[in-house]
């Protein structure tokens, strides 16, 4: 799998919001980071969560999201 770069930077719409900023590499279509949270999520409390994705130019592009190394095993996706 490829590797682009990943950095954390102020957010487009708001510079008090820290946010991730995934730079894709030319070098493949699969490319995967991982992000270690400071705050975990607890799914048996939170049932829905919102993820906000800003795309910088006009290909399409398929995002995957996988969380892991939780408490509960049952968890799928």
């Amino acid at each position: 799998m490829g590797r682009g770069t990943f950095a954390t930077v102020a957010s487009p719409t708001d510079s008090n919001n820290i946010v991730g900023h995934f730079n894709r590499s030319n070098s493949t279509l699969e490319q995967g980071h991982y992000i270690d949270l400071n705050k975990s999520i607890d799914l048996d409390v939170e049932d829905e969560i919102t993820l906000m994705f800003y795309v910088f130019d006009p290909n399409s592009h398929t995002i995957i999201v996988k969380l892991e190394n939780g408490v509960n095993a049952n968890i799928e996706e």
